[in-house]
């Protein structure tokens, strides 16, 4: 009755960690937590997430960041796709894999980024996509625990 709680909460703290400020080095390079989050939901599975509300939180992601609307919404859908359609192999691969998983579809979602402020005249580093894919993937193991740990094993979900 109440599965929706720990999805909106979730993506609600993936949100606000996604649009904290970052100076110098980590400027360029960040986690992009809602995205993750998105997978991990999309992958899990007793959760039904849908493609309106994951759309709306690219949407409102999109504001956030100030970045082309729309883009997050539509790579926020391309994970929901992705990780629906492929929930049960996924899902039964070990945690090391998983990894390896999630940094190429970062990648792939990176170059549809640099694609996309290619076009539009802005000059986006290839450096920046590797290195925000590296991060991602380093950052999965976390957020597969912290949503584990909380939701699942507590019995809240």
């Amino acid at each position: 009755r109440w599965q929706w709680v720990p999805i909106l909460l979730s993506l609600v703290i993936a949100m606000c960690l996604s649009v904290m400020h970052w100076s110098g080095f980590m400027a360029n390079f960040h986690v992009q937590w809602v995205w993750l989050v998105v997978m991990f939901w999309s992958i899990q599975p007793v959760t039904r997430v849908n493609v309106l509300p994951i759309w709306c939180v690219g949407l409102y992601l999109d504001f956030l960041e100030g970045s082309v609307l729309g883009l997050n919404a539509l790579l926020c859908l391309i994970i929901l796709f992705v990780g629906m359609n492929y929930r049960k192999m996924i899902g039964s691969l070990p945690l090391w894999l998983q990894v390896i998983f999630v940094f190429f579809v970062s990648i792939a979602l990176h170059s549809i980024v640099f694609f996309v402020f290619f076009c539009l005249g802005d000059d986006t580093s290839i450096l920046e996509i590797g290195g925000q894919s590296v991060l991602n993937a380093c950052a999965w193991p976390i957020v597969v625990w912290v949503l584990k740990s909380y939701v699942f094993d507590k019995g809240r979900y």
